[in-house]
């Protein structure tokens, strides 16, 4: 299978989130608050830079989420998926308790078409997303 993308493991690239975010955000009480893609990220200011849903073949998006006081030991993990099949998935990232934004870097490949990214808290998908790539 041809890989239309690369993850890119990052590191916790932000500090803990203020407490306002969490009481406005739609998303579930424990786990993936919100999933936005960029072409880039900010740490001082925990959001994606360049908010986008399209891209060009071989550009960098990031994908930005947030999470909201996450179990001990819960994990993360980022799937793409191209008409239904996984094209590719993160490893695990193991969440830190409290609030949080992680930054997950991709590179966007061989081909055109739309992309679904998928935000999974402990094997159970929160977040999705769509972005087009052309």
């Amino acid at each position: 299978m041809r890989k239309i993308i690369h993850l890119v493991p990052q590191a916790l690239v932000g500090s803990a989130l203020a407490s306002t975010l969490a009481a406005c955000s739609s998303g579930p009480a424990t786990g993936i608050d919100s999933l936005v893609t960029g072409t880039g990220y900010s740490a001082a200011q925990h959001s994606a830079l360049g908010q986008t849903a399209r891209f060009s073949l071989g550009e960098t998006a990031y994908v930005v989420f947030t999470t909201h006081a996450p179990n001990p030991g819960a994990v993360a993990v980022i799937t793409l998926l191209r008409d239904g099949a996984v094209e590719d998935a993160s490893l695990p990232l193991a969440l830190a308790e409290g609030d949080h934004t992680y930054a997950q870097r991709i590179t966007l490949g061989m081909v055109t078409g739309s992309i679904t990214i998928e935000a999974s808290y402990n094997g159970a998908v929160q977040q999705t997303t769509q972005i087009t790539v052309g």
